[in-house]
């Protein structure tokens, strides 16, 4: 015996298989909540969400259900989780040129021309102009390697405050998440309200009312 009965959505026309004992329902195309009503051996669903303000639910649907169906209309958007943008990964410094080697190289090239060119000058003029660059060489060695050690801590100080906003950022947006999908959109009114509550809002208010209740 076939337990399993055929509706239909009214909030979306989606064809619907409903358990013969079952209680209630989700609708599995557009998302909505029904509540299964049993007369005269006949089945109906009744959207269970009734309007503070109008007191009925024949033109309730559930915000995250018209959101996803109707994301480019002007509604949709309007009812669009209040998400904020997503935190930018810190830019990462670049390492510093290492002018040691630059130093080097053109104390090679300046030596081997000093020694075509200049060869009368005395060995002391020579060995001391290598020694100064030689020097040069090292000192920026030294100067770079710290450079880059400031600017790597810098970048773990900025990873590390990143890391955190971001888990703030995730947590806040879990909450958000939560109580959007527990509005609920009246068609009638153009309002919003959550289940159990004698309140309806405003649809452009709908970043404050789930930062209220978040």
């Amino acid at each position: 015996m076939n337990d399993m009965i055929s509706l239909v959505c009214p909030s979306c026309g989606g064809k619907l298989t409903v358990a013969k004992h079952a209680n209630s329902l989700v609708c599995e195309h557009c998302g909505n909540e029904h509540i299964i009503r049993r007369e005269n051996n006949g089945i109906f669903l009744e959207a269970h969400a009734r309007c503070p303000n109008c007191g009925r639910n024949d033109k309730s649907k559930k915000v995250s259900a018209i959101s996803k169906s109707e994301s480019l209309s002007t509604l949709g958007k309007l009812l669009a989780p209040p998400i904020e943008a997503t935190i930018k990964h810190p830019y990462k410094y670049p390492e510093p040129s290492d002018w040691s080697d630059v130093t080097f190289i053109g104390a090679g090239l300046f030596l081997v021309g000093l020694f075509f060119v200049n060869s009368f000058s005395s060995g002391v003029v020579v060995f001391f102009i290598s020694a100064c660059l030689i020097m040069a060489g090292l000192y920026f060695k030294s100067a770079s390697a710290n450079l880059r050690k400031v600017r790597n801590a810098e970048y773990k100080q900025q990873l590390a405050e990143y890391k955190q906003r971001l888990d703030r950022q995730k947590n806040v947006t879990a909450k958000v998440m939560k109580h959007w999908n527990m509005l609920y959109y009246c068609e009638r009114d153009d309002c919003i309200f959550f289940l159990g509550e004698n309140s309806a809002y405003p649809v452009s208010n709908i970043s404050q009312v789930i930062k209220e209740h978040s």
